[in-house]
């Protein structure tokens, strides 16, 4: 009775493959002279099989595990969320900022168009009255920044 050598090798390589999403496979040779193949070292003689990776390089089975590949998920997971709350948190400063310069552009303008009369300063120190068309352009001015800060 003559067994065929194919099957079991095939199985075995179906459970090699299998195995390496879990674990090192090993490899030894018995008394008898046969190759055994499991994810213990049972024997004094047992290595660790090297495995060629789609690329062609060689790797140790376990080299990125499962727990490995899920941990640099996470990783990347927790940058992202660190990522959007940096966004969320500089988006906040910006509104809070708007809201500041809009209720301040608001009390300047409410300050300068309800007043009866303006005036600066002059070069001598003496109050100088904005003539009214001086006064409408900076009406203008003041309400040209209430439209930016209070869109």
């Amino acid at each position: 009775m003559q067994v065929s050598l194919r099957k079991p090798l095939i199985w075995i390589f179906m459970l090699l493959m299998t195995s390496l999403v879990q674990a090192g496979v090993y490899k030894w040779v018995d008394e008898q002279g046969r190759v055994h193949y499991g994810d213990k070292p049972t024997a004094d003689n047992a290595g660790e099989v090297r495995i060629r990776s789609q690329g062609g390089s060689e790797q140790s089975a376990d080299s990125v595990s499962r727990h490995e590949k899920q941990q640099r998920f996470l990783r990347a997971r927790e940058e992202d969320r660190e990522e959007k709350k940096r966004a969320r948190a500089k988006k906040k400063q910006k509104k809070a900022e708007a809201k500041r310069n809009c209720a301040q552009a608001k009390k300047e303008y409410d300050k300068y168009h309800y007043a009866g009369s303006i005036y600066v300063k002059g070069k001598n120190g003496e109050r100088e009255h904005l003539s009214f068309k001086a006064r409408e352009e900076y009406e203008k001015s003041l309400s040209a920044k209430v439209k930016k800060w209070c869109k």
